[in-house]
């Protein structure tokens, strides 16, 4: 290193920006209503929804008139094979549909539909092709109808806080009216036998059958139709696959095993100069006619192959079931945001068979359905006071313990305030980290769900709102008996080191998703709903965070991941979209965002957990594929590793501000640290030697990043080296922290680094 005076040093040699940049870019949407009044904008849209309200009449009763018309069971079918089928490679890559397609919320409204009229009231015509098309085109548009029909509204919301009530509410019934996949197949059914294992002796007392032999039936019958729709397809492509008219129909004729003359039915397609493609498609569509009877099943048959006693399994069944003309006296207008159906999907028919052509729709709403087989008094007693408290501290505990086992952690902490009692459900300290997380373990109710603005404040305060306040309350008493260095016995008691911690992060978690809304709790605090002052903190599903720590495998992650998502709460930086499309982008950026995460924009990131869906699907199929990861350059994990490894005093927070460090600054980095390498070897006598040291700053995080290089010789200066170097960050830019990286290049076992230190501001 220079011998020269470090006063006058200007050695420093900040990392540029470069081509070959791999940063998220964001893309700026103009807004379409931009130069237009308040009252304008109003106006048009009041009078589109009154548009959607005419067309969202007239769409109805057509879509009952259609209903009526055709075999339901049939149209439920087809709409099911058609509409909510998937397909995937071996590699375990879905299809993707580029076209206006169906969903399964349109298939639950027309079995709702369908349920509404008796047998005798139904046709038992099958389906043709136009009018399958019609019904798909309507059942589209009739949503968007059903949706916007509501624009109306805006008329009532003349002050800025009712228009942030009324866009949570939008927010709330559109969550409720199409998405349905709370969590990953396995993974929810992992989650709710866990939880409702505990009480299968009150379920086969009071429903005949244990809570965890239901969610089999179901599991089971989702499976089944897998297993069909797959086999479906498999004898279509080979009736696809031939070259000729006679040899398709032959392959048809003996697939289906249907009687009468193959040669006939050549004959019959020549004269009519049918072609093979024509053929094919005609195959397909007679091959509808039989779908309908592979989604019935017989009480007897499930009861024998699921070794269930058939008293215990009718009983459960008919809990869980619907006969044609039951929902007679239902709005169908209703079905949107409340459909009957969520609770039981299953048909029984006439004939005492059982159709279901959409058994996923139990899990959807597994919770509901579950909780809806027992009394209120039993709901009330056994799960909701007892049971669902208990297994999600319960399951928090196995998380994190699991997570960061070298840390140290105390479940369900009694502490006073003022002579005041309070309960910290889950307190884990890691390194000079304390983390603080609340459990939060009730229902949303269906009113909220549907956007009753007074059932979905109550909800939000109990549920999000409430934990909030109570980990800020018990953060903010660890940093008053700190700043006081008087620790009372209660808390002496953790068997934690209280000194020790220099960093808060406070988390709340939820068992059930708040239609998304718990991702970004701060965006709520314009409704008036909650203070303007108040602390917001990150609340995750538990079935979210299970899949947050099972994508990041290493504990600097999981850390990083938690304090950031503190810190985008804390800036409430607005977005769109839920946890794991956060996660996405974290496996993205890291979660470094630059300027964006603090200007005043609202980033559109949903879709974001494309990677992270596309792994957890294919492993629900048992397909394994590579796991998303956070890339970093090797250098920057082999620092990690070496600290975790060591475990110095406030490690975690080195490794936090390492991860700080966008991918791309870590190349150009380790790029320009080699050229400063070679440039010191050679050069360091002299005394205007090229720059030795290189700053990475973080400005929106007040932090920086040195990496210097120095020989063996100037050993003794090194100290000395790193602190002028982090004196030259504080004085060039607003840094209040400078992570210094030394490395000795005489020395063959220097890598990852020879040694590092963190710098604090005066």
């Amino acid at each position: 290193m220079s011998k020269k005076k470090h006063s006058k040093r200007n050695n420093k040699k900040p990392i540029r920006s470069s081509k070959d940049s791999e940063a998220l870019v964001f893309t700026q949407l103009n807004n379409p209503f931009s130069g237009l009044s308040q009252e304008a904008i109003d106006e048009m849209l009041i009078e589109a929804g009154r548009s959607h309200e005419r067309e969202f009449k007239e769409s109805l009763e057509k879509l009952v008139e259609k209903i009526n018309s055709v075999d339901v069971l049939h149209l439920l079918s087809l709409l099911a094979v058609y509409g909510l089928t998937v397909g995937m490679t071996e590699r375990g890559k879905t299809s993707k549909n580029k076209n206006p397609t169906i969903h399964q919320a349109h298939v639950e409204l027309v079995q709702a539909i369908a349920l509404r009229s008796s047998t005798s009231e139904q046709s038992s015509e099958p389906i043709q092709p136009h009018q399958f098309q019609e019904m798909w085109d309507l059942l589209i548009s009739f949503e968007a109808a059903f949706n916007f029909k509501r624009l109306v509204q805006i008329k009532n919301a003349n002050t800025d806080q009712k228009r942030e009530i009324l866009q949570i509410q939008e927010w709330l019934r559109l969550h409720t009216t199409i998405v349905r996949n709370w969590g990953y197949f396995k993974r929810v059914i992992s989650i709710t036998k866990r939880l409702y294992s505990g009480l299968n002796p009150l379920f086969e007392t009071s429903v005949g059958l244990e809570a965890t032999s239901i969610i089999d039936l179901f599991e089971n019958r989702v499976r089944y139709v897998e297993e069909v729709n797959t086999e479906r397809f498999r004898q279509i492509r080979t009736v696809f696959k031939t070259r000729t008219i006679e040899e398709a129909i032959k392959t048809y004729h003996e697939i289906y095993q249907l009687p009468g003359s193959v040669e006939e039915a050549t004959a019959f397609m020549r004269e009519r100069g049918a072609t093979l493609k024509e053929v094919h498609f005609l195959i397909l569509s007679h091959s509808d006619l039989f779908i309908a009877e592979k989604f019935s099943f017989t009480l007897e048959a499930i009861a024998s192959s699921m070794n269930i006693e058939p008293v215990a399994l009718e009983c459960a069944l008919s809990k869980l079931s619907y006969q044609f003309g039951d929902l007679k006296d239902s709005n169908p207008e209703h079905f949107f945001l409340g459909n009957p159906v969520w609770t039981k999907p299953l048909i029984k028919l006439p004939t005492g068979k059982y159709f279901c052509v959409i058994p996923q729709v139990f899990f959807s709403f597994i919770f509901q359905a579950l909780d809806s087989l027992l009394s209120a008094e039993e709901l009330k007693r056994e799960v909701q006071d007892k049971r669902r408290p208990k297994f999600l501290e319960d399951e928090i505990k196995q998380l994190f313990t699991q997570a960061f086992p070298q840390a140290v952690f105390k479940q369900n902490f009694k502490w006073k305030d003022l002579n005041v009692e309070y309960e910290s459900d889950f307190l884990m300290q890691i390194d000079s980290y304390l983390l603080i997380v609340e459990a939060k373990s009730g229902a949303v109710s269906r009113s909220a769900l549907r956007g009753a603005p007074g059932s979905a404040k109550d909800d939000i305060q109990e549920l999000l709102v409430s934990p909030a306040i109570q980990s800020k309350r018990f953060a903010n008493k660890i940093m008053e008996l700190k700043a006081k260095q008087v620790f009372p016995e209660t808390f002496q008691a953790l068997n934690f080191d209280l000194n020790a911690i220099q960093t808060i992060i406070r988390l709340s978690v939820t068992l059930e998703d708040f239609a998304t809304i718990q991702s970004q709790v701060s965006r709520l605090k314009d409704t008036g709903w909650i203070d303007k002052d108040f602390s917001a903190t990150p609340t995750i599903t538990l079935a979210d965070l299970e899949v947050v720590f099972d994508i990041l495998t290493s504990v600097p992650q999981k850390i990083h991941y938690l304090v950031r998502r503190a810190e985008l709460e804390e800036h409430i930086m607005q977005y769109r979209g839920h946890e794991l499309d956060l996660l996405g982008l974290y496996l993205k950026t890291g979660f470094n965002l630059g300027k964006e995460e603090f200007e005043p924009k609202e980033l559109i990131i949903s879709g974001m957990s494309e990677k992270v869906d596309e792994y957890y699907v294919a492993l629900d199929e048992d397909i394994i594929r590579k796991k998303p990861s956070l890339e970093l350059i090797k250098w920057w994990k082999d620092i990690q590793l070496r600290i975790e490894e060591r475990c110095p005093y406030r490690w975690s927070e080195v490794a936090v501000m390492l991860l700080n460090v966008s991918l791309d600054e870590q190349r150009k980095a380790e790029r320009e640290f080699k050229i400063l390498t070679r440039n010191v070897k050679k050069n360091w006598r002299q005394s205007e030697h090229i720059d030795d040291s290189i700053i990475m700053h973080l400005p929106q995080r007040r932090e920086a990043v040195g990496l210097l290089a120095f020989r063996e010789s100037e050993q003794d200066q090194r100290r000395q080296f790193m602190q002028t170097l982090a004196g030259l960050s504080f004085s060039e830019t607003n840094a209040e922290r400078c992570l210094v990286i030394g490395v000795n290049i005489d020395d063959q076992n220097w890598y990852p680094y020879s040694l590092l230190d963190v710098f604090q501001r005066n």
